[in-house]
């Protein structure tokens, strides 16, 4: 067995050791944890809003020597520091409750969602956020948002340095949410696509 075996079959070992199962819905499901993240070429910051009062920001600069690092890996660092911040405060309890994660980069989404990557990097961090998604007991959604609304959110000045503030005019969360969730309007092209995808599936 190579390292890559061992390693596979340790994480094997403390799942299935833990055993926590898989529950098809979390029994505090209706609880949504919004959290934004943005890692940029200097910077990494996020935002987290454990309810509708308590709304935490974070920010942080890369080392010099992982300027050179690609933008996936820190979009993917920036996710795993917000379930590590999460762990470390314990804020408030996230068991059976849903964590959102809202990303403009589309492969940190792929990979999460898969639960794989295959780059050995990446997915050593996407194990490593699958395990603390466990041992919150949270359920984590990523979604995938344009990255001007990271940009609106404010969340993109944090990683870049930059605090937020009341002098900062920013929408609030409750708007930034109903803008994401937002139905597609209605166009033939959204109809195609709804129709092939009914085909699709059925």
């Amino acid at each position: 067995l190579n390292d890559k075996d061992v390693d596979g079959l340790i994480n094997w070992l403390w799942l299935l050791n833990l055993n926590p199962g898989r529950a098809a819905r979390g029994h505090r499901s209706g609880v949504l944890v919004p959290s934004l993240g943005d890692g940029s070429g200097t910077g990494t910051g996020g935002t987290v809003l454990y309810d509708d009062v308590d709304f935490e920001m974070w920010m942080g600069t890369w080392s010099p020597r992982l300027y050179h690092f690609s933008a996936v890996w820190k979009e993917m660092r920036t996710l795993l520091a917000t379930l590590e911040r999460a762990w470390a405060q314990q804020q408030m309890n996230l068991q059976g409750v849903t964590f959102f994660y809202f990303t403009d980069n589309m492969a940190t989404y792929y990979a999460v969602s898969k639960g794989s990557s295959k780059s050995p990097g990446l997915h050593s961090m996407v194990t490593r956020i699958k395990q603390l998604e466990i041992m919150l007991g949270c359920f984590l959604v990523v979604i995938h948002v344009p990255g001007t609304t990271i940009i609106t959110e404010g969340t993109d000045d944090l990683s870049r340095g930059i605090w937020m503030s009341a002098l900062h005019h920013r929408p609030s969360q409750r708007t930034i949410l109903t803008e994401i969730f937002a139905p597609a309007p209605h166009s033939p092209d959204v109809s195609a696509w709804a129709a092939n995808q009914a085909g699709y599936w059925g």
